[in-house]
């Protein structure tokens, strides 16, 4: 029996489809604008575009909530994910 979170499209990619339709994503693909501490906040800009290819879209976010008990440094390649209507994040770089 087929997933009924997904639904595939006429190019055979399944599509996540739990969001409701015509909202944004619960997700996004930023860098962090200055160092985010710890169980801090912080602000992001929001990138899109082909893997590997990626500019950033002119969109900041303020007042994002690094989740982590890590520093975010700035210029850190981050997910944000909403949690309970706010934006939080989760580095993807790990710290050198």
């Amino acid at each position: 029996m087929a997933n009924p979170r997904f639904e595939t499209q006429s190019n055979e990619k399944p599509v996540y489809r739990d969001w409701r339709a015509g909202s944004a994503p619960p997700f996004k693909l930023a860098k962090t604008d200055e160092d985010i501490a710890t169980r801090d906040t912080g602000t992001v800009s929001v990138y899109s575009g082909s893997l590997g290819s990626e500019t950033d879209t002119t969109d900041n976010i303020e007042d994002v909530f690094n989740l982590t008990d890590q520093q975010a440094d700035s210029g850190t390649w981050v997910l944000l994910l909403r949690v309970n209507g706010e934006w939080a994040l989760l580095p993807l770089e790990c710290p050198a």
